[in-house]
């Protein structure tokens, strides 16, 4: 069985994420990104997968960490990845589980 874990780190203007598929003996990187300028002008989001280098690179209008957060689910999701089992902190995916176990 495998576990799809987002990994979630979030300043006062940024917040990157990672989305890991943890196998019994495998941890793959399914894709990774980040949003700047949140609360400011020029606003980014940037996200790449496995498969490629740069899948979504835009700019756009994210007021907040509540926005940041929708956004980076919904490229997350319009890139058609598996959607997260848990959410945590950006640590080792395993530590993360071994820490809700």
């Amino acid at each position: 069985m495998s576990v799809n874990l987002l990994c979630i780190s979030s300043g006062s203007s940024s917040l990157q994420f990672a989305l890991y598929q943890l196998g019994a003996a495998v941890e793959t990187s399914l894709a990774d990104g980040m949003i700047e300028r949140i609360g400011l002008p020029g606003s980014h989001l940037r996200i790449r997968t496995a498969a490629t280098t740069t899948a979504r690179d835009e700019p756009g209008d994210v007021p907040d960490s509540a926005t940041a957060v929708y956004a980076a689910f919904a490229a997350l999701d319009t890139l058609r990845l598996p959607s997260p089992d848990a959410v945590g902190p950006t640590m080792s995916p395993r530590s993360v589980l071994m820490r809700s176990s």
